[in-house]
């Protein structure tokens, strides 16, 4: 691969990479925050939120997303899970909730370690890519050190004595 090419190619991985660190930092520290201040309560679910999406050419996929019902203050709230697998909770199942307690409509399920999966997955991506891209980086700026043309050497005083 041409040195610049891959000094560039190398630079957009280790920029990407960064990037992906630095979100996943701070969804890490958004989501660590909103667990430290989070009042919990037991849910149950009431429905599954059924969506479709395509894959280019393939043919359309189904995903169920568990809506759960919760009481805080005295008053009912409705949050959709972010999250949806192949084993999520079915209805009439009782699921932990995480909400704040200033504004209980904002709620999440609690999925247990699950919670951080988003920012190791995000931060795992980035190390990869900065790395990657790091490495593409130091090769093209070694070629480049050797491609140079080599320094005049040193200038030597005359072999004549005074």
């Amino acid at each position: 691969m041409h040195v610049r090419v891959r000094m560039i190619v190398g630079g957009v991985f280790a920029a990407v990479g960064l990037g992906l660190v630095v979100a996943a930092v701070v969804i890490g520290c958004s989501t660590y925050s909103f667990q430290q201040t989070a009042e919990r309560t037991t849910g149950t679910v009431v429905d599954l939120d059924v969506r479709w999406g395509s894959h280019g050419s393939r043919s359309s996929s189904r995903a169920e997303y568990p809506v759960v019902e919760f009481e805080a203050d005295g008053q009912r709230y409705t949050v959709v899970s972010a999250v949806t697998g192949t084993s999520h909770p079915e209805i009439g199942d009782d699921v932990t909730v995480l909400y704040d307690p200033a504004d209980p409509s904002d709620a999440r399920l609690d999925s247990g370690p699950l919670n951080h999966a988003l920012e190791v997955i995000l931060g795992g991506a980035g190390v990869v890519f900065a790395g990657f891209g790091s490495s593409l980086l130091v090769r093209g700026l070694r070629r480049r050190g050797a491609a140079a043309p080599p320094a005049a050497p040193p200038a030597w005083p005359s072999d004549a004595v005074v």
